[in-house]
């Protein structure tokens, strides 16, 4: 089997990373980032518009809801319990709600000018000694990895993907994941010719 894999893609890391999904338990099936190469010396997987609309509805809407409340509690001086514990949660439920999106819309960088991959809010031109510990050089970046996975929840499942950097060390990293196989492709050929890397497409290799 490992040998199949190393002839499979002509190369012998291959048969040796592994091929099991990095994150089982994560599906999409929005894509939230995709692929930009319009910034010089930069390829980034930025948030889609339409996912940048849709995050900026629903904040402005709870806003709009909670400071309803809290304007006409304040202006009738009734506070009561419902209205009040409501107005408390969503805020929370807000917070709770852009900790999840810090991760699943976080911008993924790969500078080929300073020759490393990174995962920021925004290009960083000068990094601090902490932010140049979070990068990875692409030199480093052996292959683009596909992976199919299966994940289920609330009684259903979902068919998944995800887009993996492999390493020299075999250690994998993941840029995005989602369920719209060909546009995570078609980013993906664009980002590995960039790159000049190969991709290795291990959809049917997985157990």
């Amino acid at each position: 089997m490992n040998n199949s894999i190393a002839e499979k893609f002509n190369h012998p890391m291959a048969a040796q990373v592994s091929w099991d999904a990095l994150r089982p338990e994560s599906a999409s099936s929005i894509v939230s980032l995709r692929l930009d190469t319009s910034v010089e010396d930069h390829l980034i997987f930025k948030p889609t518009k339409l996912i940048l609309f849709c995050v900026t509805f629903v904040v402005l809407m709870i806003i709009t809801i909670v400071g309803g409340i809290l304007i006409s509690n304040h202006q009738t001086g009734e506070w009561d319990l419902e209205s009040t514990v409501f107005a408390f949660v969503m805020p929370y439920a807000l917070y709770k709600s852009f900790s999840y999106m810090h991760t699943w819309l976080q911008p993924k960088f790969f500078d080929t000018f300073r020759g490393v991959y990174y995962s920021h809010w925004f290009q960083i031109t000068n990094p601090t000694s902490k932010q140049a510990e979070q990068t990875i050089p692409i030199k480093d970046i052996v292959a683009l990895q596909i992976l199919k996975k299966r994940v289920r929840a609330d009684n259903r499942s979902t068919v998944s993907h995800e887009l993996n950097l492999v390493l020299k060390d075999m250690k994998r990293v993941n840029v995005i994941d989602h369920s719209k196989i060909k546009t995570m492709k078609k980013d993906a050929l664009k980002l590995a010719r960039r790159l000049g890397i190969p991709l290795w497409d291990g959809r049917n290799l997985q157990n």
